[in-house]
Order: C-alpha cells, then sequence, then structure tokens
C-alpha cells in the first residue's frame, strides 16, 4: 500500500515537473525574435536605458554589467526550486541564474530591451558548467525585471 502512494506521488511530481519545464510555446509579438522577452521603450536614450538596466538588476540581487556594446550580463544564485531541478548536491554545485540583456534601438523614438535567460550548473567550471535556456513558460520573473527597467524610466 505505501509502495503503491509513492508510485501515485512520483507520477504527480512527474507530471507536473513535464507540464513545468516542457517548454510549450507561447505564440507573441515578442519585437526581439529569439528573445526570451522584450519590452519596448519609447523617446529615451540609450544612455539612461543603460543606466536603468544596471539599477533595476542591481535591485533585484544580480551582479554584472556591460559586456559589449548595449549588451549586459548579470548573473545571481538560483533559488531553492532552480537548485532542486538543476543542482549537483553531491558535487555541491550549486545553480547560478545568468540573463543577457540586449538593448536594440529600432528607431530614433523607440528602443527594445530584450533578455535571455539560463540556469547554468556549475558556474565558471571551464569543464563542468552546462546551461539550461529558461523555456517562455518560465518568463515571467525576466517579464517584470524589463518592465521595472520600463517604469524606472517613466513608462
Amino acid at each position: 500500500m505505501k509502495q503503491t502512494k509513492y508510485f501515485h506521488a512520483l507520477l504527480i511530481v512527474g507530471a507536473l515537473s513535464a507540464v513545468l519545464f516542457s517548454g510549450c510555446q507561447t505564440f507573441s509579438d515578442n519585437p526581439a525574435p529569439g528573445a526570451l522577452t522584450s519590452v519596448t521603450i519609447t523617446n529615451q536614450p540609450i544612455p539612461a536605458i543603460a543606466q536603468a538596466t544596471a539599477t533595476v538588476f542591481a535591485n533585484h540581487g544580480f551582479t554584472g554589467g556591460q559586456t559589449g556594446p548595449n549588451q549586459f550580463t548579470f548573473q545571481r544564485p538560483g533559488s531553492r526550486a532552480d537548485n532542486l531541478a538543476y543542482a549537483s548536491y553531491a558535487m555541491n554545485e550549486m545553480v547560478t541564474v545568468r540573463v543577457v540583456v540586449n538593448i536594440l534601438p529600432v528607431s530614433n523614438t523607440s528602443t527594445v530591451v530584450a533578455c535571455k535567460a539560463w540556469l547554468v550548473e556549475a558556474a565558471g567550471d571551464p569543464v563542468l558548467e552546462d546551461s539550461h535556456p529558461v523555456r517562455p513558460l518560465g518568463k515571467g520573473p525576466y517579464e517584470d525585471l524589463l518592465k521595472d527597467i520600463k517604469s524606472q524610466l517613466g513608462e
């Protein structure tokens, strides 16, 4: 009887995991193809957008900064859920959330701020580092960060 309950609990956890991590695609009008999520900012200079980007990510516990022209890379330790899904406790390796943000001028008055995100095992280890892209189903926190950038600029 205990084995049956245990088996059913595993099936439920497995089914929920499949739904959460399956990467179901959503259709959107994302102006930055290939990005996890993006926002469009109007009538703001790129230096102001860059400063707001750095401020918002720092305020949310990320470290990092500009890594190229109009590109930023930020990292922070993964959450408990991230570590349960991807960490290797046997090798004492935790997950790092890595986000790459691109500021893309579209016109004289319009700029797209887009990002991609990964859950990275053993970040910085040249042999064991392994990245898992955040799926569209998990883009909510990253959308919120980009919306914070937009609101920081008064939009």
